[in-house]
């Protein structure tokens, strides 16, 4: 029972993932002037987020509970989630236009999408560490660790997509 919520809350883990991935997307996009240039940052910066937020949630996994790992990860996407649209609209507000201006396009794109990945890094590697601490709590033995693994991370797939969908054709459209 537990493995199985554990995956259910893997799975809806999922949906918020890529529901936060698509927003931003369109808000990087008001940035950046471009969806194209929005959707490579925020992709590059969610794919290394990830793989740095994995290695974190290992060192965490060995130090903490996975539960209690799991939460505080879990609660730091969240929170990051609800302070990224402030951020963002820090950055295309008059006060900011004047740093984030160059007379090289280069150099104004250059600043404007490092300040974008440093917005969004601390929820993207929390996200990524959230796949170590569920393994940690669905596994009671190496031998059934890949098989909850499998069920884990194909539920947070599922939930991927299922938060895509969601939000491309409903969230934001309603919004």
């Amino acid at each position: 029972m537990r493995r199985t919520l554990a995956i259910l809350i893997f799975f809806a883990s999922g949906v918020s993932g890529l529901v936060y991935e698509v927003s931003w997307t369109r808000q990087i996009g008001l940035v950046l002037g471009q969806t194209a240039d929005a959707a490579a940052v925020v992709l590059a910066t969610y794919m290394g987020g990830m793989a740095l937020g994995y290695e974190l949630g290992e060192r965490w996994r060995r130090r903490v509970s996975a539960l209690r790992g799991y939460a505080i990860a879990e609660f730091a996407v969240g929170l990051w989630a609800w302070i990224v649209p402030w951020l963002l609209a820090l950055l295309r507000s008059h006060a900011a236009a004047d740093w984030f201006q160059s007379p090289s396009p280069i150099v104004q794109t250059a600043m404007r999408t490092g300040f974008s990945v440093l917005i969004l890094l601390p929820a993207t590697m929390a996200l990524g560490a959230t796949l170590p601490l569920m393994t940690a709590l669905t596994s009671t033995s190496a031998t059934s660790r890949d098989r909850w693994v499998f069920f884990a991370y194909a539920a947070n797939t599922a939930g991927a997509l299922t938060g895509t969908l969601l939000a491309t054709f409903w969230l934001l459209a309603h919004a």
